[in-house]
């Protein structure tokens, strides 16, 4: 399971880069309403849209997520 572990961090640097939350989800091609609920609902997120976050931004996957593994 990936969560987001640097939630203020991630909006700052997406702001930096001139977007707005929806324009980025736009941009990485996820809708909007996924990265409301990353943010807001501190919702586990899937590898592929945290992929697509960190290598719009430049970013490496460690700076904003942590997989959790759940033990059996």
């Amino acid at each position: 399971m990936i969560i987001l572990s640097g939630a203020g961090q991630l909006k700052a640097h997406i702001i930096k880069s001139g977007y707005s939350i929806s324009g980025f989800a736009t941009q990485i091609g996820v809708s909007p309403a996924t990265l409301s609920l990353m943010f807001n609902k501190n919702n586990t997120i899937s590898p592929r849209t945290a992929k697509l976050i960190v290598d719009e931004l430049g970013t490496s996957f460690n700076d904003y997520f942590q997989i959790l593994v759940e033990e059996a």
